[in-house]
């Protein structure tokens, strides 16, 4: 499972070509970060759970 942010897609998108794991998802919040408050980086980490329920719970697209 894959987490980041918006501003580094194309590095998550980069770690799945270069490893050959091209039906890889992953879970991308909102940038940045580093610099949020407790209850800002919550609703982030919240927003990853989330998707990472959903990359779980639905099945990957057929491969084209």
């Amino acid at each position: 499972m894959l987490i980041g942010t918006d501003r580094f897609r194309s590095v998550l998108e980069a770690t799945r070509r270069v490893c050959g794991a091209r039906d890889v998802r992953w879970a991308e919040v909102p940038h940045p970060l580093g610099s949020l408050g407790d209850d800002d980086l919550a609703a982030r980490a919240r927003l990853a759970v989330d998707q990472f329920e959903a990359i779980v719970l639905t099945p990957p697209p057929p491969p084209a």
